[in-house]
């Protein structure tokens, strides 16, 4: 019997159709995908690069504000500041004593553009910048008297206050007039309804106007705009120094910035039909708003640019996609083509012949090579899928998407989360210790694999308690989210979550030899905003710096630290100083310990703050050091100031410090020993000018130098191993010798050439310096 066979000469084709439509559709897909993600990460770029930028100008506003708030503090507490302000009596060299001292003190204080003290009662207004004392119809700034007249104790102004005054005299012309902050301190009668006196600190705007520039100059993005407002809609700060103080609270988009409830965002806004992006981020002291502008067209002009490459490009891989279908048809066709030819041959054998005859073993060969390539797909795949779904979850804990509650199931099933968002949650955030030698350790690639196998041991070791997702962040960061399936109590799952992070930190260093820090949160409810947990750990994670590598730190440590900032310790300061000054680095470092323990139960934020004050007290007290210094000197202060935040212990700043005591001292030794060998050279330049003259000695040297007789003898001492007289004797005795072997000329008239008095001392100390007497010598000269 003979089985019918109907050839399938159709199935080449039908293969080769579907391998086109399929690769045409992915194509196309994977172009169009390129270009969104690329302009999506365009944008995400500068939303990032915008918001360190301003985050930079934040600090240093708050910098700015902390410093003359404490400078403003020293006034009002100075006795110079109550004699001008209370002082009835016209005595004018007691004013005037007061006057020159407050002057001094402002002088110190390189930000302070002007200091006034105002009484209004007794007509006197002093002002630090002309140093002249005025009546308040003559003062030449009168935008302040009215101020004062305007403010009440009912509602005092906020400061500080964004003004523009004159220069001096120059009310009129607008090219003098300078912008500044001005913090005023007011002082009451019981009975007046304003002011009547105050202390006035006008700080240089230009300070923060730099700051601005300098890291807006640094950006690669052209069309940048960062503006600075406060709580009113008032520029205080701009790009363009001439909006100073305009007000912009008809803006729309200002609006929407000051309307926004959360302290940092970002939007896309129409400005003069034109599109932008606005980043801003505030602060509170002062109340201000950090804004910055960018034009869609600057960082979107190069995706624009790519859209006919992309075209190009998708054409010529199409057309090698068709090449490749046809290839790839004929090769997947060719095993299953002579198969079926097989088959068909022994189908066409009797029926009597044995079935084992067919080639069951070149069936199982040619479907086992396909097998094993759509498993190579389906692996990679599953790479682009776990990227993907970091990326989302990333951008969740990072606050730069927000979704409906729809949209989040519809997110969550589309990558396969592992857990329910809107379900109570958890996070732990990893934070890997010693990252700079991590960095310089491992190339780009296997940092990714290590922190890849990281992501792996905290996922292994939580999911066998909790459903979880591990997400990769920037730098150092890894997070745990984990979904709380019944909602325990709070203590109950701090203490579990606390023994779980230590098993994680002990596995880690145990397979892997790294030190993890941790920070833990408080129980996230449903629906809660996960970015806000999300910010709130990190900020518990930088108390990292105060408790150590390997710290595990809990919502329950945030009880032990002083929301009020401690007292500065303005007295271990001054004994630091005092310290380097004398070259005692050990006592230095001992008094940083002890201004440090001050801050040890204090904010982050007021630590790091006290922190750049002190090493601000540093420069200014050894600016001529630090100005004609090494390199490494300056490199390290500079390095401390920009890097302050990348410390991971107090004991990485207490290296740094200890590195700019060394230097320091090391600095001012260098410095006072090139003083000594300066001194010494001159001295020795004068007694070789100078050693005919029978006056020369060390009084008349030192005399000339103005410098003491005592202290000039002990330098030279030490630098030459002689004394000044001692010196001077051996000049002269060098002459005498010369003049004896070149020369016909009388003892006497010798002796007056060089110096020297004929008497029993000359005998005497040239046989000491000869070793024979002069007679002696001349014989023996005669005789050569």
């Amino acid at each position: 019997m003979i089985f019918p066979f109907k050839p399938h000469n159709s199935l080449f084709a039908k293969l080769l159709i579907s391998l086109t439509i399929m690769l045409t559709v992915l194509i196309l897909g994977l172009s169009l995908l390129l270009y969104q993600n690329y302009s999506s990460a365009s944008l995400k770029l500068i939303n990032r690069m915008d918001s360190s930028k301003l985050s930079q100008i934040s600090y240093s506003a708050n910098y700015m504000e902390n410093i003359s708030k404490r400078f403003l503090d020293s006034l009002i507490l100075s006795p110079y500041t109550s004699i001008l302000l209370y002082k009835k009596e016209d005595d004018m060299y007691l004013l005037g004593d007061a006057f020159r001292n407050l002057n001094n003190l402002t002088l110190l204080q390189d930000y302070v553009f002007s200091v006034y003290t105002i009484n209004l009662t007794l007509d006197r207004i002093t002002s630090t910048e002309t140093s002249r004392f005025y009546n308040a119809s003559d003062f030449y700034d009168q935008n302040i008297i009215s101020l004062m007249k305007n403010m009440d104790m009912v509602s005092p102004s906020s400061m500080p206050i964004a003004r523009t005054i004159p220069i001096g005299y120059n009310v009129n012309d607008e090219s003098q007039h300078t912008n500044v902050y001005t913090y005023i301190v007011p002082y009451w009668n019981d009975s007046d309804k304003h002011p009547d006196k105050a202390v006035v600190v006008n700080i240089k705007a230009s300070h923060l106007s730099n700051i601005i520039t300098s890291l807006n100059a640094k950006s690669e993005t052209s069309g940048n705009r960062i503006t600075v407002i406060d709580s009113d809609g008032l520029i205080v700060s701009d790009t363009n120094k001439n909006l100073f103080s305009k007000n912009l609270l008809s803006t729309e988009y200002i609006k929407k910035v000051l309307d926004f409830q959360t302290p940092t965002g970002n939007f896309k806004t129409k400005i003069d039909n034109e599109l932008y992006n606005v980043n801003f981020v505030s602060s509170e002291n002062p109340n201000w708003k950090f804004i910055s502008l960018t034009s869609y067209n600057s960082f979107m002009g190069p995706v624009n640019s790519i859209k006919f490459s992309t075209l190009i490009i998708c054409i010529v891989v199409l057309l090698l996609g068709l090449l490749s279908s046809f290839i790839m048809s004929r090769s997947i066709y060719a095993p299953v083509g002579k198969l079926m030819n097989t088959v068909r041959q022994k189908l066409k054998a009797p029926y009597s012949k044995d079935p084992s005859s067919v080639d069951i073993h070149f069936l199982h060969d040619a479907f086992s090579e396909m097998i094993m390539k759509t498993e190579e797909l389906e692996q990679k795949q599953r790479n682009h899928h776990h990227t993907l779904k970091n990326s989302w979850l990333k951008d969740i804990l990072q606050g730069t998407t927000f979704l409906s509650t729809k949209d989040l199931l519809s997110k969550q099933k589309e990558y396969g989360s592992n857990v329910n968002l809107n379900e109570p949650l958890q996070l732990v955030l990893f934070r890997l210790d010693h990252y700079q030698s991590f960095l310089e350790a491992y190339n780009e690639r296997d940092r990714a694999l290590l922190k890849f196998a990281i992501a792996n041991i905290i996922s292994q070791i939580a999911s066998t308690k909790y459903d979880n997702e591990v997400i990769e962040l920037d730098s150092d960061k890894i997070v745990l989210l984990a979904e709380l399936k019944e909602q325990p109590l709070e203590e109950n799952v701090e203490e579990a979550f606390f023994k779980l992070t230590k098993t994680i930190q002990i596995a880690v260093s145990e397979y892997l030899k790294f030190s993890l820090s941790a920070a833990i949160s408080s129980p996230i409810a449903p629906n809660e905003l996960l970015f806000q947990s999300y910010s709130e750990l990190y900020s518990l994670s930088l108390y990292r710096m105060m408790v150590g590598h390997g710290c595990i730190l809990s919502p329950s440590f945030m009880n032990t630290i002083a929301q009020e900032p401690p007292t500065y310790p303005e007295g271990k300061v001054k004994l630091l100083l005092d310290c380097l000054k004398l070259g005692q680095q050990d006592k230095a470092l001992k008094a940083y310990d002890e201004f440090f323990q001050n801050y040890s139960g204090a904010t982050y934020e007021n630590m790091l703050s006290s922190m750049m004050h002190l090493m601000f007290m540093i420069r200014s007290t050894f600016i001529n050091i630090i100005n004609n210094s090494n390199p490494r000197l300056i490199n390290a202060i500079q390095s401390f100031s920009t890097n302050i935040e990348l410390f991971e212990t107090k004991d990485d700043i207490r290296e740094s410090m200890a590195n700019i005591f060394a230097e320091i001292v090391n600095t001012m030794d260098h410095n006072k020993q090139n003083k000594h060998n300066v001194i010494s050279a001159r001295v020795i330049k004068m007694i070789e000018e100078q050693y005919q003259d029978k006056n020369l000695s060390l009084r008349s040297i030192a005399d000339e130098l103005q410098m003491s007789s005592n202290y000039l003898g002990k330098q030279f001492k030490e630098m030459t191993d002689k004394s000044v007289s001692e010196y001077i004797t051996n000049v002269r005795m060098f002459h005498v010798k010369h003049l004896l072997d070149s020369s016909n000329l009388s003892t006497k008239d010798i002796l007056d050439k060089c110096g020297f008095e004929e008497t029993n001392y000359f005998y005497t100390i040239f046989k000491k310096h000869c070793g024979m007497s002069l007679t002696e010598y001349r014989l023996s000269e005669k005789i050569k």
